[in-house]
């Protein structure tokens, strides 16, 4: 292989990588917002499971003592949060969604 195919090759992935990764997290944020939409006060955390396009949470954290909640699942996105707290009985307590720096 010549020296300019390659360089070619090369440049030809460096143009369309950004493309690719800005198109995945696009797709992956879409994806999670119309799952957040979907979950109700409630729901089990099957269902957030399922809804959330049986993704596992990219964080769980536990909730400070004397809240309403047990623990939060995390769902990120590039500069997007959305937070589903669950209660004792491993139900939906609350949701809720950040976007921007946090």
């Amino acid at each position: 292989m010549s020296v300019r195919k390659l360089a070619l090759y090369v440049a030809i992935i460096v143009a369309l990588l950004p493309v690719v990764i800005m198109g995945r997290c696009e797709y992956q944020s879409r994806s999670f917002a119309n799952g957040f939409n979907a979950i109700k006060v409630g729901d089990s955390r099957e269902t957030v499971f399922e809804l959330m396009g049986g993704r596992e949470p990219g964080g769980v954290e536990q909730c400070r003592p004397g809240e309403s909640c047990k623990y939060s699942y995390i769902y990120y996105t590039f500069m997007q949060r959305w937070m589903v707290d669950f209660d004792e009985n491993d139900r939906v307590a609350f949701k809720i969604y950040h976007e921007g720096s946090y």
